[in-house]
């Protein structure tokens, strides 16, 4: 098995996985339910958190891309959030849409969610997120593109319409699941699935982020829950389980230390309310 990282493979510290630094294409992240996922505190995300190539030319370092569902809601939402390094004044686009009503806040056992990065050439252009219930009827599927001439989503950081500069290849990504977002944990009281994740490429896990980005940091959402290992054999098609555990008890021993990494700093923003409907009236003629 690929040695895991010396926190164990818990929510939001999994295997890396890439292909030496080239351009992954055609990345597609499908999560199966088979236990129903419950969260009793902070909700719940899932996240694909790409990690660019680097090179001069790149200013996008960090590329997440994000279903979630906030505490006490049934509202499941679809993000984009990109970052030009680690600070909060280096968020560059964040993206809301919303993908589906829930029937209720557990996921049950048969749901499906897929996350499939979209291309233009080596560079990824947007996502497109689905999901459906455990009898395969679909709930939700919306693409987002972050530049769009139709519906401009404006940077964080000059307020300006993004555009191509903005964009990146993804070199390497990492799947977590943890809280909604503000570095929260999420308190799960059941839960278990797999994790497929393809790629036109062949796959390698490794336990740290690879020298060829540079991030240098991960999410900060996280819960009690944990990965498998993984095997060191790379492959296009790679499947991973994971399971919620009672706090401070995983059923897979993590392994002991050997130099425990910085914590993880970089938040997943929460969702910004909908501004209040205004209330001036245009007076009558």
């Amino acid at each position: 098995m690929a040695p895991p990282p010396t926190t164990g493979l818990v929510s939001n510290y999994n295997y890396f996985l890439g292909d030496g630094g080239s351009a992954l294409a055609n990345v597609e992240v499908t999560v199966n339910i088979d236990v129903d996922l419950i969260s009793s505190a902070n909700g719940w995300s899932f996240q694909l958190n790409g990690y660019s190539t680097e090179a001069p030319d790149i200013t996008t370092e960090w590329q997440q891309y994000v279903i979630y569902l906030e505490p006490n809601s049934t509202e499941l939402w679809a993000r984009i959030d990109t970052w030009s390094g680690t600070a909060d004044s280096d968020e560059l686009n964040r993206i809301d849409v919303q993908l589906a009503n829930l029937p209720s806040e557990t996921v049950k056992a048969g749901y499906t969610f897929t996350f499939k990065l979209n291309y233009d050439g080596d560079t990824v252009v947007g996502a497109t997120y689905t999901v459906a219930d455990e009898t395969g009827k679909s709930l939700g599927d919306q693409t987002i593109t972050i530049v769009d001439p139709n519906n401009p989503h404006l940077l964080r950081t000059t307020g300006k319409p993004a555009t191509t500069a903005n964009l990146a290849p993804v070199a390497a990504f990492q799947f977590n699941i943890g809280g909604d977002g503000g570095s929260t944990t999420a308190t799960f009281t059941g839960g278990a699935g797999t994790i497929t994740y393809a790629s036109s490429n062949v796959l390698t896990a490794t336990s740290t982020e690879p020298s060829y980005t540079d991030f240098d940091d991960g999410t900060a959402e996280n819960g009690n829950l944990i990965f498998c290992p993984l095997p060191e054999t790379a492959n296009r098609v790679i499947t991973q389980s994971f399971e919620a555990t009672t706090v401070g008890a995983p059923s897979v021993p993590a392994p002991a230390p050997a130099g425990k990494p910085a914590p993880r700093t970089r938040q997943l923003p929460r969702r910004e309310p909908a501004p209040a409907p205004r209330t001036r009236q245009l007076p009558p003629r």
